[in-house]
């Protein structure tokens, strides 16, 4: 292939664009050395039905995902991708994964220019390459990781190198609008996975995945039910005061609050343990333990003493945590749980 240098490529694109879709208007430039933005001021398709957005970014990769109750905003982002993308490349380069030769940004509206719907009698739909999809059409989800109470945990390599992990509910799984917002908001406090439009989500490798995975269906178990069994019901709990060595690091950890009932719930928090967590949870992350013997009972003049100290750490952080600081909030929490314990 002829080479051309990356002006030219956004010149072909511009002149592309405007022969396959006549009424609608764009705005194309260059970005960088080796980019095009590329955005949607006005076309004859409804390309924001359903929301009360006037302009948004278009992720390349999820268009089949999040156009797919919009058939013909589908067919037509598909087209003007695939034509943005003629002759690109894509090479490894090791850390940074896959990258391609030329980068490609489609945004629907621009910020200061809110996208126009003009509705056109002759609608012009891609001509070529690009059959309109089937209502339900299927992307791929890839590699299944877990089954659990009604929904399935996925994980999957984009073409950029970048990892993701996604959480579906089942079809046949009864949908729990009662405790939606309940739901929402302990997957993301305990696991970090955000809602998205169709499943639960979180981008980049996650370090303890297993870990992770088991405590998402812990909560999904919880509210769906179907709980999973711990793989060894052998192991002991951790309690107040043991010691915990790390696989890695031998870093030795203590652990500072165990209650046991019903309820599973762990606070990522060093090795926090609350509500009788299973230590085959985290058998990828923990080697041994060990208890330490009961401390002796501390002098009221000492017990004042640290009780000072404690608090004024606490005023300290919660400064921090005030101005969205996570791992203050967290450090609180742990110093709050060793204050109660010394103040029983």
């Amino acid at each position: 292939m002829d080479y051309i240098s990356n002006t030219q490529r956004v010149a072909n694109i511009r002149t592309k664009l405007k022969e396959e879709f006549p009424d609608s208007k764009f705005s194309i430039r260059k970005s960088s050395y080796n980019g095009v933005n590329i955005n949607i001021l006005s076309a004859p398709i409804d390309l924001l039905q359903g929301t009360d957005k006037t302009n948004t970014q278009v992720n390349n990769y999820w268009i089949e995902k999040t156009y797919a109750d919009n058939l013909e905003a589908l067919a037509y982002l598909k087209r003007i991708n695939e034509i943005a993308h003629i002759g690109v490349t894509y090479r490894e380069t090791g850390d940074y994964g896959t990258q391609p030769s030329f980068y490609v940004y489609i945004s629907i509206g621009d910020y200061d220019k809110p996208f126009l719907y003009t509705p056109s009698k002759n609608k012009k739909l891609p001509k070529k390459n690009t059959p309109m999809p089937k209502k339900n059409y299927n992307f791929d989800k890839g590699e299944l990781l877990k089954e659990c109470a009604g929904w399935n945990v996925y994980k999957k390599t984009l073409p950029d190198g970048r990892l993701v992990y996604n959480a579906y509910k089942k079809k046949e799984t009864s949908s729990n609008k009662e405790d939606w917002n309940a739901i929402k908001g302990d997957v993301y406090t305990e696991t970090g996975f955000k809602w998205s439009r169709f499943g639960f989500e979180k981008w980049g490798q996650i370090a303890s995945e297993s870990m992770v995975i088991q405590t998402l269906c812990d909560i999904f178990a919880k509210y769906y039910g179907g709980k999973e069994e711990p793989q060894n019901t052998n192991i002991p709990k951790f309690n107040v005061g043991d010691k915990v060595v790390r696989k890695f690091g031998n870093q030795v950890m203590t652990v500072v609050k165990s209650i046991y009932d019903n309820d599973q719930k762990m606070f990522d928090y060093d090795l926090v343990f609350e509500n009788g967590m299973d230590v085959s949870l985290f058998e990828n992350l923990l080697e041994l333990y060990e208890e330490t013997p009961q401390p002796k009972k501390e002098s009221k003049d000492s017990i004042i003493e640290k009780t000072q100290k404690l608090n004024k750490a606490i005023a300290g952080l919660t400064i921090l945590a005030n101005k969205g600081n996570e791992e203050a909030r967290k450090g609180i929490l742990g110093l709050e749980i060793i204050l109660k314990n010394i103040n029983k």
